[in-house]
């Protein structure tokens, strides 16, 4: 166990999150810091979206969070992103289907584009 591949990622990450804001663990595992909430982690992702598609708060529709742990039962994930983000304009719903929540919110956000 000592040597396993698992502990030794785990030490990176843990060392790499003492360095920087946010570690990004493996291609698809990001840590946190222990005072974040859900919405906290989302606000990065989608503060890093609008920069990268030229866009304002403002001109977001549409929030659809995909998560099993929100940061309260009441509002929803989506609603404390849109409040934190400034996205005044646009509608919010959370999807909560665990593991299978990527799929399911990119099946339904696409759905819903026109």
């Amino acid at each position: 166990m000592r040597n396993s591949p698992h502990v030794s990622m785990r030490r990176e990450s843990q060392q790499a999150l003492r360095n920087s804001r946010l570690a990004q663990a493996s291609p698809r595992v990001f840590f946190g810091r222990e005072d974040w909430a859900t919405s906290d982690l989302v606000l990065l992702a989608a503060t890093e979206a609008l920069k990268r598609a030229g866009r304002k708060p403002e001109d977001v529709d549409l929030i659809i969070v995909g998560t099993a742990s929100p940061d309260y039962i009441a509002p929803s994930a989506s609603v404390v992103l849109q409040h934190k983000l400034g996205a005044k304009n646009s509608d919010t719903f959370d999807v909560n289907c665990a593991c299978a929540a990527f799929p399911t919110v990119v099946a339904i956000g696409s759905g819903m584009t026109m």
